[in-house]
């Protein structure tokens, strides 16, 4: 998972954002006043994840008022300003990401981090593939053998919501946070009478 630092201005961010692309890119040149799908996937650090791209953007714009994000968005090319309109994550509170969950939808939510540290505080499962052979077939494994598990919690509504990221990355500050990721589906065994039906692999963080 990936801290970002939200650009402070609009020229800042177009700055940036404008950069030329990495160097086998011979159709972009940097500061020529539009952004590429290729500029924006260099600093996201995902060139065909559009999901990534995209929550890296709306997240480093954070900071901007709405007629300079208007300003950036205008500067993109137009596949990008297309794509962008398809792939923009939505922004919800906790309380609406709670009523509103939809697997492999990417989201922004803010709100305090509370860590998750022992398997009797939390039950939850994830499918992975396991290869035997030429065979692929799916398995359950705890999640929080994969991930590193979070709740969420809006201290205006007292409502909360699950999120995790892979582990191994450092852990999450219990300050108002800023939160990219995408939702996905948590599988349950038969008695088990969680709360969470899905959980949010957080792929950005920023201070709110």
């Amino acid at each position: 998972m990936q801290q970002i630092t939200p650009y402070r201005t609009k020229n800042g961010a177009l700055t940036a954002l404008d950069n030329g692309g990495r160097f086998y890119n011979l159709f972009t040149k940097a500061n020529d006043g539009e952004i590429s799908m290729a500029e924006l996937g260099n600093v996201a650090g995902a060139f065909v994840d559009t999901q990534r791209m995209f929550l890296y953007f709306e997240m480093a714009l954070a900071h901007l008022d709405a007629a300079d994000t208007e300003a950036v968005i205008a500067a993109m090319s137009g596949e990008l300003r297309s794509l962008h309109h398809q792939c923009a994550p939505l922004r919800m509170s906790v309380a609406w990401a709670r009523e509103h969950e939809h697997a492999a939808q990417s989201v922004i939510v803010t709100g305090i981090p509370h860590h998750v540290d022992s398997k009797t505080e939390f039950s939850g499962f994830i499918m992975i593939p396991i290869q035997t052979g030429n065979v692929t077939s799916m398995t359950m494994i705890p999640i929080m053998d994969q991930y590193d598990v979070y709740e969420v919690r809006d201290e205006e509504t007292d409502s909360d919501f699950l999120i995790a990221h892979a582990r191994g990355s450092r852990q999450l500050p219990a300050t108002p946070l800023r939160l990219g990721g995408v939702i996905k589906e948590l599988q349950k065994k038969d008695d088990d009478d969680s709360k969470h039906q899905f959980f949010l692999e957080t792929l950005f963080y920023s201070h709110a």
